[in-house]
């Protein structure tokens, strides 16, 4: 009886097991996130944000199957569905999705008919393939694993986020890269969605005029290639606040390039001899209400590298002339030289024009002007560097806060960005040698490159009419003519509003050529705070970030040099010397043992 026994007993404990996955299946378990700050769980303002939706999310993964994924994305379809699911419950059922499998093998071999030729009728799912190309969504290459090989392979993974009666939004590409801004990027397009207009962005930024040499422009003619006869430094700006759902007006702050009548946000980077005008329409933006990321730049470098090694530097003044303007709100972007022991090196093409100059890799120079600024210099209390990546500070400059001033007028600065304790400052009327980027003994601080100002702003040209357009300059060389200028409009009267301004001391981590990693982030938290608030700053930075440390003094390379090289060996000396005097103590006393025993 104990063999019927026991395979009854088996057969219970299974039925068992079976019964109680059965019960459990879709239920959460719970989970355990062991990173700091809980980077893999779903944030407060997440919920926040879903919670207040007042209509459905229909949300579609356009997904190769499983089957035919590569080895590496094959848990791909399973990690979003599972992003997906935190997203409804926590919407409480808002956000309802569903995976559409897709095939690249059903838009590369369908086969096109002749004219004249009798169309067959298509099923409708060798066709939704074709439908979806319309929509953006198309696969991608990936590299893949076949026979021992590795080729290049076709899949699909986007995402579709529709709501209300709005044009379905596409995420074109997901990838198992991109799981760790999954959240955010859902989170992001669904709350802009949800609101009843698209925030607006004005954005000032300059563009350079380039001057094409007769013998480039004779090639341009001959490639039929339109000549290009300015370039824009800021333009992936522009592109980016485009992609995270913003209506951008690019608008050059002049007579014939005005303020639009409606904004959220002004955006000026990298002014240049600002006009009483132009100095007018900030001050009343501030005055009402309005948001204001101004980026200010002194002074631009030119590095030409040079046959023997040597490196002739250049210095070039931008002029921005917004002091006239913050002095009034005792702000100010002082006009000295910023420079930082904290530094990496920056890397120019040589200008020799030979094979090896071109085939080099260019030149390799480090300054103390090219500053890396770390978290230990950002503030953690706000989100907008709070979880920031290291940040690339090119030439810039401290800022100036009057505390004092500033109270007058019931303002309040936060100090969001400093340089690091082994910072100091260069003349910048003084024109540079050598011993200007040479870390002086004494004398380095701290200095803050980065502002939050809140508060009631006053009215600088109050008592003031407003001032006319200075008249057109002529057009550069190279550029187009500028069209006649609209007739200025009447000022229309606005009240006055508490209003935020972020002040920094530096533009050029903006421009296209360093606009990635922490600058990028750094720059749409900005914007995103406010024109929108903290909650998709918040949701934004839960993800790993760089935690590149400062860099080490010479005495404390010094000291972690000794530490790496001779402290283990003195460890390894000491534990060999212990050793050899605990054996020899026993030996003595064995010898002494055993001479009283005899």
């Amino acid at each position: 009886g104990a063999r019927l026994q026991y395979g009854i007993a088996v057969a219970l404990c299974f039925g068992i097991g079976v019964a109680f996955n059965w019960l459990l299946a879709g239920q959460s378990l719970g989970r355990f996130d062991l990173t700091e700050e809980k980077i893999y769980t779903m944030s407060d303002a997440s919920a926040e944000v879903l919670s207040k939706l007042d209509d459905t999310v229909n949300v579609k993964v356009y997904i190769t199957p499983k089957a035919k994924m590569p080895t590496g994305m094959k848990d791909l379809e399973q990690d979003i569905l599972d992003k997906l699911e935190e997203l409804r419950l926590a919407s409480g059922g808002k956000v309802e999705f569903t995976a559409v499998h897709l095939e690249a093998a059903n838009v590369i071999g369908s086969e096109i008919s002749m004219p004249g030729e009798e169309e067959e009728p298509e099923d409708e799912s060798d066709v939704i393939e074709e439908r979806m190309l319309d929509k953006g969504v198309a696969p991608f290459g990936v590299q893949a694993i076949v026979d021992e090989q590795v080729t290049q392979t076709l899949v699909y993974s986007a995402i579709g986020i529709a709501f209300k009666d709005k044009k379905e939004e596409i995420l074109p590409r997901i990838d198992p890269n991109q799981l760790q801004d999954l959240e955010y990027n859902l989170v992001n397009t669904i709350y802009k969605l949800s609101r009843e207009e698209r925030p607006k962005v004005a954005l000032v930024a300059p563009k350079e005029a380039i001057v094409i040499p007769p013998e480039m422009r004779q090639i341009y003619q001959q490639m039929g290639q339109q000549i290009p006869t300015s370039d824009d430094p800021y333009i992936y700006l522009q592109q980016v606040l485009e992609f995270e759902k913003y209506e951008v007006s690019r608008v050059e702050l002049t007579q014939a390039s005005p303020l639009p009548e409606d904004f959220d946000t002004l955006v000026v980077v990298n002014p240049r001899e600002l006009n009483a005008r132009q100095k007018w329409e900030i001050n009343r933006a501030l005055n009402s209400g309005k948001s204001v990321v101004l980026a200010v730049q002194n002074y631009e470098w030119n590095y030409a590298a040079e046959r023997g090694g040597s490196v002739n530097l250049s210095k070039r003044e931008q002029n921005p002339l917004v002091n006239d303007l913050l002095s009034n709100y005792g702000l100010g972007v002082e006009g000295s030289i910023l420079m930082d022991a904290n530094s990496v090196p920056l890397t120019i093409q040589s200008g020799g024009g030979s094979l090896m100059d071109m085939l080099s890799g260019g030149m390799t120079i480090n300054l103390p002007m090219h500053m890396l600024i770390n978290q230990s210099s950002m503030s953690a209390d706000t989100p907008i560097t709070s979880r920031l990546g290291s940040v690339f500070y090119l030439w810039g400059a401290p800022l100036s806060l009057d505390d004092e001033e500033m109270a007058k007028y019931g303002l309040s600065a936060e100090v969001l960005m400093s340089t690091s304790e082994n910072a100091w400052k260069a003349p910048g009327a003084i024109p540079p040698t050598a011993a200007t980027f040479d870390e002086p003994a004494t004398g380095r601080q701290s200095y803050p490159i980065m502002a939050k100002v809140s508060g009631q702003f006053p009215d600088v040209y109050k008592d003031e009419p407003r001032p006319e357009w200075p008249p057109q300059p002529p057009p550069q060389p190279g550029m187009p003519p500028t069209p006649p200028p609209p007739p200025d409009a009447e000022v229309t009267p606005v009240a006055a509003a508490p209003g935020q301004l972020i002040l920094l001391g530096g533009a050029l981590m903006f421009n296209k050529n360093f606009l990635q990693g922490g600058n990028l982030d750094l720059f749409l938290n900005c914007v995103d705070t406010l024109t929108l608030g903290d909650e998709l700053v918040s949701i934004r930075g839960k993800k790993p970030i760089d935690r590149t440390i400062d860099r080490p003094s010479d005495g404390q390379r010094t000291f972690w040099r000794l530490a790496n090289y001779g402290l283990a060996s003195i460890l390894i000396a000491a534990v060999g010397v212990t050793s050899t005097l605990m054996r020899k103590r026993s030996r003595n006393a064995y010898t002494m043992e055993h001479s009283r025993d005899e």
